[in-house]
């Protein structure tokens, strides 16, 4: 088998890839083999159909994202609440700035998130639903038992989810806005002001059910 027959799969998945990134699902057969340089019988051959190739390339994708920004585990993250949800968070914002080498696996998974389709759900739905349920836990390790309930937990949470998702989504808004649109090039930094922010708010209402607290000692003396 000569060297170029072996790396069409590799050379059909790296080519497709990046024209689904850009175009999406809807970007044609005719599109990729031109850019790949091979015939129509090379994708039915390699994977069956351009669906099937789709697949492959939105899960290539996403296990290189894990890969290179695997999500911590609950035994991973240490004994302090906040330090554990910064490093939890870090790993999204990673994840979902990280380009590098991987420019077209980045893309397709935001276009995927952004523009839903079955196999995008199908490939993600399991690990994200994984990732999220892991993400209230450390919350409620922050409210403590005091001020933690479902809906407190989940409101947190999809603040933070919705932050991290605007570093690639909220560019061109924030350039009309004015305000710096590099701020992708740094997740760390990013992933901890958001967490500053989470930790104001339980903070604010740990003070607001203090005075609610005191106040409601005073009716009572009086």
């Amino acid at each position: 088998m000569s060297k170029d027959s072996s790396t069409t799969p590799e050379r059909l998945i790296e080519v497709a890839g990046s024209i689904f990134a850009e175009k999406g699902a809807t970007a044609t057969v005719r599109e990729i083999c031109g850019a790949a340089g091979c015939s129509v019988a090379a994708i039915n051959y390699h994977f069956g159909d351009k669906e099937q190739l789709y697949r492959r390339c939105v899960e290539m994708a996403f296990r290189t994202k894990l890969r290179l920004f695997p999500t911590p585990g609950l035994l991973d993250l240490g004994n302090d609440p906040f330090e554990s949800l910064v490093i939890y968070v870090t790993s999204l914002t990673k994840r979902i700035c990280g380009e590098g080498e991987w420019p077209w696996q980045s893309q397709l998974m935001l276009r995927v998130v952004i523009n839903p389709n079955d196999i995008g759900a199908e490939v993600f739905a399991g690990s994200f639903r994984s990732d999220y349920h892991l993400l209230e836990t450390l919350i409620g390790k922050l409210l403590r038992n005091t001020y933690d309930s479902p809906k407190t937990r989940q409101s947190l949470a999809l603040q933070i989810v919705a932050r991290c998702m605007f570093l690639r989504t909220g560019q061109h808004l924030r350039e009309l806005l004015g305000i710096d649109s590099q701020l992708w090039r740094a997740p760390e930094q990013y992933a901890r002001e958001v967490c500053d922010s989470i930790r104001m708010q339980i903070a604010g209402q740990s003070a607001n059910g203090m005075q609610g607290h005191s106040h409601h000692s005073k009716v009572e003396v009086d």
